[in-house]
C-alpha cells in the first residue's frame, strides 16, 4: 500500500491485472476485509465478467481483461506418453472450494477407465510449454472445467484450445463472445453426466469433425485471442480512461 501511495504522490499511475476470480470464491475476504493491497490500485484489471456492483461497492476503478494464449505456442506432436484418449489437465482443486471437480474426475475414470488419463494433479507432475502441447495432441479429447461464477472462466480454455487440443467446456453465459460452440469447442451442461458422456462418446469416434473443429479453434484463439491482443485493449482502456 505504501508503494501505491508513492507512486500517487509522484504522479505515476499504477495498473494490477490478476487472472484469479474473487468475488463468489475463496479470496472474497481479502477484499471485504481490506487485505489485498492491489485494490488500492488505479486501474484494476481481472478476468471476472460478471460482478461490477461488487467492485463498484468498493469503489475499485474495475475492468474486465480475459485470459489468452501465447502468439507463439504452435500445435504439438502426438508423442506424449499415455495411452489415454480421453484426459483431464489440472488439480481436483478440492483445497479450493469447488467439490464438483472432484465428482466430475470420479465420473470420467469410472466410465473411461484406462481410456481416460487425468494429468499435472500436483506441482510435481504439472504438465507445461512443449510436453502440454504434444499431450493435447495425442489426447482425442480435453475435458475443461472452471469454477463457477457468472461470465467467469479460467483460462483452460485458451491454453487448450489455443495449444491445438480439442476441448469440451462447460457452458458458460458470456463465453460465446470468445468463442462459437460446435465451431471452436463442444459445450456441455455442468452436471449433466449423460450430456458430457454423449458428446465424448460422439467425437471419440468421429474423427473428421473432431479435427475440423480442432483445427477451426486453434486458428480463431491465434488470430483473435492471444495476449497480444489482450495487452492491445489493455493499452487501449489505460488510454480511454487517461491513464496513459
Amino acid at each position: 500500500r505504501e508503494f501505491l501511495r508513492d507512486l500517487r504522490g509522484m504522479g505515476i499511475p499504477s495498473v494490477c491485472w490478476l487472472f484469479d476470480l474473487y468475488w463468489g470464491y475463496r479470496r472474497e475476504n481479502e477484499i471485504a476485509y481490506n487485505m489485498a493491497p492491489w485494490t488500492g490500485a488505479d486501474i484494476v484489471f481481472t478476468t471476472d465478467g460478471g460482478h461490477d456492483a461488487m467492485w463498484k461497492k468498493y469503489q475499485i476503478r474495475h475492468f474486465l481483461l480475459r485470459q489468452g494464449i501465447d502468439a507463439r505456442v504452435t500445435m504439438g506432436t502426438p508423442t506424449y506418453p499415455t495411452e489415454a484418449e480421453v484426459g483431464f489437465v489440472g488439480s481436483r482443486l478440492t483445497w479450493a472450494g469447488w467439490p464438483y471437480r472432484g465428482t466430475l474426475l470420479d465420473f470420467l475414470k469410472s466410465t473411461y477407465g484406462g481410456r481416460f488419463g487425468h494429468f499435472g494433479d500436483s506441482p510435481a507432475t504439472q504438465v507445461r510449454h512443449q510436453d502440454l502441447n504434444n499431450l493435447l495432441a495425442t489426447l482425442k479429447i480435453a475435458i475443461c472445467d472452471t469454477v463457477s461464477s457468472p461470465r467467469y472462466w479460467s483460462n483452460r480454455i485458451y491454453e487448450t484450445i489455443g495449444r491445438g487440443g480439442f476441448a469440451i467446456h462447460p457452458r458458460i453465459a458470456g463465453l460465446g463472445e470468445e468463442f462459437t460452440e460446435y465451431e471452436h469447442f463442444i459445450p456441455y451442461t455442468v452436471g449433466n453426466f449423460r450430456d458430457l458422456k454423449q458428446k465424448v462418446d460422439y467425437y471419440l469416434e468421429h474423427d473428421e469433425d473432431r479435427e475440423r473443429i480442432r483445427r477451426a479453434g486453434f486458428e480463431h484463439t491465434h488470430e483473435n485471442l492471444t495476449y497480444t491482443h489482450r495487452v492491445k485493449e489493455l493499452l487501449r482502456i489505460l488510454e480511454e480512461q487517461k491513464i496513459i
